[in-house]
């Protein structure tokens, strides 16, 4: 499809962002905000707060979403295939990553810390400019979250180049839509904002079909290797305990039969139909000793549904997203009273 033209269907538009021609390297510079809820129990003024906790930036209030901490940044981004390098607004570099390698570079510049780029292990906390990097894939729209238009794509011009904006519609267990430009000509994203939410990520200027020098996507400078075995906990480390416990207390495979939600993707005449399914149960449960004391943890659980009981000298909260029915109740309670 031309990138002038005055409509584009989805299937097209999931190919075009996919698969689309870069002809080059990008190179601009970039905004990100990130929100993120606080929870109710944490006091910012509280001196338990110590400032290595301290992630963000500054804090809002939110008319309905309470607390959102919110974190800035902006700088230089250079992207061509699989391949970017970030920079501050000055052009000092912050991270630098290849389809096989990475370099996560120090404070002040002076060395970076390499490893393969298939590690989870990256080091960094927010304020970063990932939805610009990537391409969308096919794969991305599987499923149901924020995976369906609330409307036809609409041509406009982003940062003078003509694009496709449009909304994608929030899952049932999310309460706000995201709001996506993507070139027309390459299916780079230009913008990923939810507005609602008041986070956003964009190009705030952008060049394409840039021809970049051979050394953008390398380190040059003195390089400390990541060292697996010193930063990377070991298989019965912290975590490994968890299931353990659980096992021994019977709690491994706990099951509740519930009722499949279905949301249609597409449907036709002759009853031949696409549907999307999803569960649309989470929740927590706690345990602790008989008490007639205050449960703060239980007291905070944000669920719509909160039972508690008492029996065999446990105090019980079982708080789910949906009211589970009494044969759910009973046959979930069975299960987690045996323990």
């Amino acid at each position: 499809m031309a990138d002038d033209a005055a409509s584009i269907g989805w299937p097209e538009l999931i190919v075009l962002m996919g698969f689309g021609d870069d002809g080059g390297g990008m190179r601009g510079t970039f905004h990100v905000r990130e929100t993120t809820q606080l929870d109710d129990d944490i006091d910012i003024g509280d001196e338990d707060v110590e400032d290595e906790d301290v992630w963000w930036d500054h804090v809002e209030t939110h008319p309905t979403l309470g607390r959102l901490a919110v974190v800035e940044n902006h700088g230089r981004l250079t992207v061509q295939g699989d391949s970017h390098r970030l920079e501050s607004m000055s052009g000092q570099p912050w991270l630098i990553e290849t389809p096989d390698d990475r370099w996560l570079v120090a404070p002040g510049g002076e060395q970076a810390r390499h490893d393969d780029r298939s590690r989870l292990s990256i080091g960094y906390t927010g304020g970063w400019p990932d939805d610009l990097v990537g391409r969308l894939m096919p794969s991305r729209w599987e499923g149901n979250d924020f995976t369906r238009l609330t409307g036809p794509a609409t041509r406009i011009e982003f940062l003078g180049r003509p694009a496709w904006a449009f909304e994608l519609a929030a899952p049932r267990h999310k309460p706000h839509p995201l709001q996506l430009v993507v070139d027309a000509a390459t299916g780079r994203v230009l913008s990923y904002r939810n507005d609602d939410f008041g986070s956003v990520t964009e190009w705030t200027s952008v060049e394409f079909g840039v021809d970049l020098p051979q050394d953008t996507f390398r380190w040059t400078g003195p390089v400390v290797e990541f060292d697996p075995d010193a930063d990377e906990p070991e298989p019965d480390g912290d975590t490994a305990w968890r299931g353990d416990w659980l096992a021994s207390h019977g709690l491994a495979d706990v099951t509740v039969p519930v009722a499949l939600g279905l949301e249609l993707r597409d449907a036709d005449d002759a009853g031949a139909f696409h549907a999307d399914f999803f569960v649309e149960l989470d929740g927590a449960v706690l345990r602790r000793p008989a008490s007639d004391e205050p449960w703060p943890a239980a007291d905070q659980l944000r669920y719509d549904d909160v039972r508690r009981w008492r029996d065999d000298g446990w105090d019980w909260c079982l708080a789910t997203s949906v009211a589970l029915t009494e044969p759910q109740f009973a046959a979930l309670r069975g299960q987690l009273c045996v323990t």
